[in-house]
């Protein structure tokens, strides 16, 4: 799937999956970004996408949280967590492998929205996991990395 604004899903051993994604100083900036992988995740039934998966370098997450509700984060942090479980995780951009990563249960993430508007919010269960996920490829880090 590449739409017009040119994104295409990237794959491990792109470069732009190994970086350390820039903070985003303007989020009113991104409806086009954020709009293309809110539509990603719904349409691939994906648990979530980071930016730099499409190949752009910045601290954008979109994250399915519970069933059907997606939502994004400007650049989210988190700031504390507890708990710990044991899951399979895939990533779109390490199709058709599975792997077995701790994480925590429950975190607690500050973020942004599309309008600039922060947030500190508690996820738990899938959620807490896809954000982790998710903002590890912030951080230059694959699933794979972890074994």
């Amino acid at each position: 799937m590449t739409p017009a604004g040119g994104y295409r899903l990237r794959y491990k051993g792109d470069p732009v999956l190994r970086q350390v994604c820039a903070r985003v100083d303007d989020p009113r900036k991104l409806n086009g970004l954020v709009d293309y992988m809110l539509d990603y995740v719904r349409e691939n039934n994906a648990g979530g996408l980071a930016a730099p998966q499409i190949g752009e370098p910045v601290q954008v997450v979109v994250a399915r949280l519970n069933g059907w509700e997606v939502k994004e984060f400007i650049n989210p942090d988190i700031i504390s967590g507890s708990g710990f479980t044991i899951n399979g995780e895939g990533c779109l951009s390490i199709p058709k492998r599975k792997y077995w990563r701790a994480r925590k249960e429950v975190v607690t993430v500050s973020y942004q929205d599309r309008h600039g508007l922060s947030y500190e919010k508690e996820f738990k269960d899938f959620a807490a996991i896809v954000l982790q996920h998710e903002i590890d490829h912030l951080r230059g880090k694959l699933i794979s990395d972890f074994l």
